[in-house]
C-alpha cells in the first residue's frame, strides 16, 4: 500500500503523522472520520482502556498534520470491501473499546473494517525491531520419567522423535523440541507452526527465522535462543559420577583425550574429577555447535579462544550447563515450572 496527498473518498483510509506515529481512519466526508481514538496529541494522558472508536471532522482527526490518503495496488483492491460496506462497518463499531498501542490500535481498526484482516505495518515494524535486538536466553527444564509424547511440527521432526526406537530417547527429542517451542514464543512471539527447519546432513536442526541449539540428556533438556550463532550442551552429573567418580585415573586419561596443550597445562597438578571432565566437555559440545564444525575434535578447540560460560541452577541440581556464541555476555536464564518459564536472577559459573 502506498500513500499520496491527494483528495478523500469515502470509504477509504487516511493517515496523518502526529508526532512520530501515524494516526488512522475512514473517511466518510470533511464533517466525518472514524478512527479507533482521537489524534495522539499526548499519550502519557490517555488510558489505553479509555480509547474508543469515535466518530470526528477531518481537522479534529489530523490535529492540523497533512491527510494521507491510502492508494491500494491490484491485490489489496480486489481484496477490499465496497467503500459502503466499509462505512457501514466501521459506524457499526462506533463507542467500541479493547485498544491496545501494538495489538489493537487504530491502523488494525482500519484494516479491519476495509480488508476484514486486523493487521498493523507498525506493529509488524515494531515486532522486527525486537526481534533483530541483540539477546542469547537458555531454557531449562526436567525430563519427567512418564512424559508422553504427543505430535510435533514439522513432520520431519515428528518423524524423527516417534522412530527412535529407545523410549528414553524419544522423551528427552520431545522434551526438548517442546522447550524449544516454549523459548521461541517468550523471546520472539513467532508462531512456531509457521516457522521454516531444516536438519543438516550432519544431524543439525536450524531455522531461517533465529538461531538455536538444542541439547538433552538424561533427566533434563535445554535450548539456547539468539538472533546469532549460539551453541548449548547440558550433562547429568550424577551419571559421570556414578561411570567414573570412584576412577580418577579413567577420568584423567579422558580428559587428557580432548583437551588443547594450553588446557593442560591449565590443570597439570590437580586430581581429576568427573566435574573437571564434564567442564571441559559441555564448553567444547556447545563450541562446536555454536560455531557450525562439520567433525567434533575436543582436543583441537581451546575454551579460552572462544565466548563460553559453564553454570548450575539450583533449581536443576544435579546438571552442568555450558553455553557458548557471541552474544553470551547478554545471558538470560529460564527454568520451565509447570509450563511456565521462571527467569533465574543468579546462577553459579563453573
Amino acid at each position: 500500500m502506498k500513500w499520496a496527498l491527494e483528495e478523500p473518498a469515502p470509504g477509504g483510509i487516511i493517515r496523518a503523522k502526529i508526532g512520530s506515529v501515524y494516526h488512522y481512519g475512514i473517511f466518510v466526508s470533511e464533517e466525518e472520520v472514524i478512527a479507533f481514538g482521537y489524534p495522539p496529541v499526548n499519550l502519557s494522558a490517555v488510558r489505553d482502556e479509555d480509547v474508543r472508536v469515535v466518530s470526528t471532522d477531518i481537522e479534529t482527526f489530523c490535529a492540523g498534520a497533512f491527510v494521507e490518503c491510502a492508494v491500494m495496488d491490484a491485490r489489496e483492491k480486489k481484496n477490499a470491501k465496497p467503500p459502503e460496506e466499509v462505512i457501514r462497518t466501521a459506524k457499526g463499531r462506533l463507542g467500541e473499546g479493547g485498544y491496545s498501542l501494538l495489538h489493537n490500535n487504530c491502523e488494525h481498526f482500519v484494516n479491519e473494517c476495509v480488508f476484514g484482516t486486523r493487521r498493523s505495518d507498525q506493529e509488524e515494524k515494531a515486532r522486527e525491531r525486537w526481534n533483530k535486538r541483540p539477546q542469547f536466553t537458555v531454557f531449562l527444564a526436567e525430563i519427567p520419567e512418564d512424559l508422553a509424547t504427543e505430535k510435533v511440527y514439522p513432520p520431519a521432526r515428528n518423524r524423527e522423535i516417534f522412530f527412535s526406537r529407545n523410549p528414553e530417547v524419544r522423551r528427552e527429542r520431545y522434551a526438548v523440541w517442546k522447550l524449544l517451542e516454549a523459548a521461541v514464543g517468550r523471546c520472539f512471539g513467532y508462531d512456531f507452526n509457521s516457522l521454516h527447519f531444516e536438519k543438516s546432513r550432519e544431524g543439525k536442526w536450524s531455522s531461517e527465522e533465529f538461531c538455536f541449539s538444542l541439547s538433552h540428556t538424561k533427566g533434563a533438556c535445554a535450548a539456547v535462543v539468539s538472533n546469532e550463532p549460539c551453541g548449548v550442551d547440558i550433562e547429568n552429573i550424577t551419571l559421570r559420577e556414578e561411570a567414573y567418580g570412584k576412577n580418577p585415573e579413567k577420568t584423567g586419561r579422558l580428559l587428557d583425550t580432548i583437551l588443547s596443550a594450553r588446557e593442560k597445562e591449565e590443570i597439570l597438578g590437580k586430581t581429576a574429577s568427573s566435574v573437571d571432565f564434564l567442564r571441559y566437555w559441555t564448553k567444547k559440545e556447545s563450541i562446536f555447535k555454536a560455531y557450525d564444525g562439520k567433525r567434533f575434535a575436543p582436543e583441537k578447540l581451546d575454551t579460552a579462544d572462544y565466548s563460553v560460560k559453564c553454570f548450575s541452577v539450583p533449581e536443576l541440581p544435579g546438571f552442568m550447563i555450558s553455553a557458548a556464541g557471541e552474544q553470551i555476555p547478554l545471558l538470560q536464564v529460564f527454568v520451565m515450572k509447570n509450563g511456565v518459564p521462571k527467569k533465574l536472577g543468579g546462577w553459579e559459573y563453573l
